[in-house]
């Protein structure tokens, strides 16, 4: 995965792939938008979650995305607002179709046990509406790390 840091130009990219779809037809309230949004990350991407709902978030979260067009310039806020909305919406269900194990109080029912195989960090990249993704192994506290943990903790104890 090749990991950008956001730029002027990758903001402007944004924005400008906005006006490209300024002028078209079939807009949907904003308001009306972000309510499927949520409706769709509670029923398929709650607490207990299976492959075939999250696929079906995937799914409708992606249709989702392209109904979100710029109305006019004065509501590029909303529009950034919601871009960002659906966007994470979608790494969260991609990330947790990934994981195939429970884990903390996220219930995989078709991987109903935590799994030692995935101590790991997926990392999502997000490029032209697709996501690539790496998993990454959780690394080791360092003990430069834990040394300074115990001193704030003896610090906070003495006062």
């Amino acid at each position: 995965i090749e990991k950008n840091n956001i730029t002027e130009k990758s903001i402007w990219e944004i924005f400008t792939n906005g006006l490209e779809i300024f002028n078209k037809e079939d807009r949907l309230p904003y308001d009306k938008l972000e309510t499927e949004i949520r409706n769709v990350m509670t029923t398929d991407v709650s607490i207990v979650r299976d492959k075939d709902k999250l696929n079906h978030a995937i799914e409708k979260l992606s249709e989702i995305d392209e109904k979100i067009l710029l109305n006019n310039l004065e509501d590029i806020r909303t529009f950034v607002e919601l871009k960002s909305m659906v966007v994470s919406s979608l790494a969260v269900a991609k990330a947790a179709l990934i994981r195939e194990e429970s884990r903390g109080s996220h219930y995989r029912s078709d991987f109903p046990e935590k799994s030692g195989q995935w101590q790991k960090h997926i990392v999502l990249c997000y490029k032209n509406r697709q996501f690539e993704y790496e998993i990454e192994n959780v690394a080791q506290v360092s003990d430069k790390l834990k040394e300074y943990l115990q001193l704030s903790i003896n610090k906070t104890d003495n006062n």
